[in-house]
């Protein structure tokens, strides 16, 4: 898994293969956290036709339902963790 585009304090997006993963920091009142969606067969579609701002809208979109309309599609256990570790390869390798 690596990490192939980004926002900074945003979001980042991470290729797996065929499969498609966007991480976005939220935060519902006072509590910040990551969710890590995996993209469906339609938003794979749309990012392969708009890119960077598919993902943009798409990032914005699930702060904002990220308690309701991406609740259940929130990634973890062995998936989390190699996308948390392609994450921080990336800024490790990517600091200024």
């Amino acid at each position: 898994m690596i990490v192939t585009d980004k926002e900074d304090r945003f979001w980042f997006f991470l290729e797996d293969g065929i499969d498609f993963y966007i991480d976005v920091n939220c935060n519902v009142s006072a509590f910040g956290f990551s969710m890590l969606i995996k993209l469906n067969k339609e938003e794979s579609e749309s990012y392969r036709k708009s890119g960077h701002d598919f993902l943009k809208e798409l990032a914005r979109d699930i702060q904002y339902y990220s308690q309701s309309k991406y609740k259940d599609r929130h990634t973890s256990g062995e998936i989390g963790k190699i996308a948390h570790n392609a994450i921080m390869a990336f800024n490790k390798k990517n600091r200024p």
